[in-house]
């Protein structure tokens, strides 16, 4: 199984968005403060950017999935 985990410290609630790279948004994320994970059976191998928004700021992060 694969898992997306995120980390969010010292914020109570964020968003992230899963991006391909044409731009299609391919999983969206409710983040709470703590560890956060999301099942990522349904992407294929590939690079992602995930895109994290506090309210405050936006994280811009790119993950691999390798299968």
């Amino acid at each position: 199984t694969g898992l997306l985990t995120i980390q969010l410290t010292g914020i109570s609630k964020a968003m992230a968005k899963v991006y391909n790279l044409t731009g299609e948004e391919v999983l969206q994320i409710e983040l709470k403060e703590g560890l956060n994970t999301a099942g990522a059976d349904a992407l294929p191998s590939g690079f992602y950017l995930v895109r994290t928004d506090t309210g405050s700021g936006t994280v811009t992060n790119k993950v691999t999935i390798i299968r």
